[in-house]
């Protein structure tokens, strides 16, 4: 899939239920930008984040066949992946009430999506 801005790409993840695994090179090609260099990923990220887009991995791979996991900060989505990959044991309690009703449903996709 190809997105002609970055803001296209934003409008698919929210599309997408507020994440969407794509490509770096996808990233890449939205913002328009050459090389995968160290400053073009750090700028990367930062322009993501202006868009309310976070990323896993944390630093934007340096290879444009590697998967990224775009996400919608301040989404449920979110609170859960940033509580799963902080292991400094803050967040042990929200992470197992999610394991409450349907949230077990919710934990079950997400685990099968941080371990792809």
């Amino acid at each position: 899939m190809k997105y002609e801005s970055p803001e296209a790409l934003r409008d698919a993840v929210i599309d997408n239920g507020d994440v969407l695994t794509v490509k770096v090179g996808v990233v890449r090609d939205a913002f328009n930008y050459g090389r995968l260099g160290v400053h073009v990923r750090q700028e990367i990220s930062k322009k993501l984040r202006g868009l309310g887009i976070a990323h896993l991995p944390a630093s934007v791979p340096d290879w444009q066949e590697h998967p990224i996991r775009l996400y919608r900060m301040g989404t449920p989505i979110a609170d859960l992946l940033d509580a799963a990959h902080d292991p400094t044991g803050e967040h042990d309690e929200e992470l197992k009430n999610a394991l409450a009703g349907s949230a077990a449903d919710i934990l079950s996709q997400v685990r099968a999506l941080v371990c792809a």
